[in-house]
């Protein structure tokens, strides 16, 4: 909504389907695309954590494989290949869920086997067939995001994310669960406005091509206890008043928030909380931390790539307003 009409005018919006071959285009708009295009930046994917790797198949991998047909199909006015480079948006997820330093060039088929959802398992997959055709010749760049963020301007952010609901449900239910170890839970926040313009600028600069980046907030993580502190202080001062938080055992947190969906059953944003909580509740505990050494040479390296801003009480206070709107 920011954009001027110049801006908006640039933009071509190509209704398709990435479950479907050729990303649900008929065949000549898929050939016309391929003669028109510079460059693919694949971000499409379905984001559940409770489907399995055949429910997930379609759309999280064998899109993929019809990103890379459209990244080597000519166009109707081409004698020879015209390629175009590809970089391809991953996930964190393709590492084991523990609290290591994990790095662009680990062998990540090692871990194939602990991963036991089939999100992670689709984008595992997607990476390995990456892989393969770049080694044989087509420009792929893999990015792997740490946990997305909203807007560290506006606040706006995506209303499905896990981090969103879970502050939702805290929000509605005044309260703040509790861990057996709660030391080892965090909140990875990385915001998307710097997220998007990073890859944007990585995408324009083509020495950075054929590479793999991690791209996740290099400020010091917020742990849980810190988190719900500065939670509670937002919380206060937007309300212009002490409002006071519970601190109560996840299990019973757990009861309270089925209670408060049963009687909210028309309220989407909790019941997809409520019905995931259990597998969403593993990703605060030790998320892995992705080395971004490579990322922050490359920023140095240019004046169009900034620093991640840091997830400060201000950032914060712009992402509860948002979810204040939402509830």
């Amino acid at each position: 909504k920011n954009l001027s009409e110049e801006e908006t005018n640039k933009i071509v919006c190509i209704k398709g389907d990435l479950s479907q071959p050729l990303l649900g285009l008929s065949s000549d708009l898929f050939v016309s695309l391929a003669g028109e295009i510079d460059c693919i930046i694949h971000n499409g994917a379905l984001v559940d954590l409770t489907k399995s790797y055949s429910e997930l198949k379609n759309v999280n991998v064998l899109a993929t494989q019809e990103i890379l047909r459209l990244a080597v199909t000519n166009g109707n006015f081409h004698s020879t290949t015209n390629y175009k480079p590809v970089f391809y948006i991953s996930t964190n997820s393709i590492f084991p869920w523990v609290n290591n330093t994990f790095y662009e060039n680990n062998d990540i088929d090692e871990f194939w086997s602990i991963l036991s959802d089939g999100y992670s398992q689709t984008k595992f997959c997607s990476e390995q067939i990456c892989y393969e055709v770049r080694n044989r010749g087509l420009p792929i760049t893999i990015i792997r995001p740490g946990n997305l963020s909203g807007s560290s301007v506006s606040g706006f952010s995506n209303p499905n994310d896990f981090v969103v609901l879970f502050l939702l449900g805290c929000l509605k239910l005044q309260s703040f669960p509790i861990f057996e170890n709660n030391n080892n839970h965090f909140i990875d926040l990385t915001p998307i406005d710097w997220a998007a313009s990073t890859i944007s600028n990585i995408a324009i600069s083509t020495s950075q091509h054929n590479k793999t980046f991690h791209i996740q907030n290099h400020h010091e993580r917020i742990d849980i206890g810190t988190f719900y502190k500065k939670t509670q202080a937002i919380v206060s001062k937007i309300n212009d008043n002490d409002v006071e938080f519970e601190y109560i055992p996840y299990e019973e947190w757990k009861d309270k928030l089925e209670q408060l969906t049963t009687k909210h059953s028309n309220n989407n944003y909790l019941m997809k909380l409520y019905f995931a909580v259990d597998d969403f509740i593993k990703y605060l505990e030790s998320p892995p931390i992705l080395d971004t050494s490579k990322l922050l040479k490359t920023i140095n390296e240019y004046d169009s790539l900034n620093n991640c801003p840091a997830i400060t009480d201000a950032v914060l206070e712009k992402y509860i307003k948002f979810i204040n709107d939402l509830s």
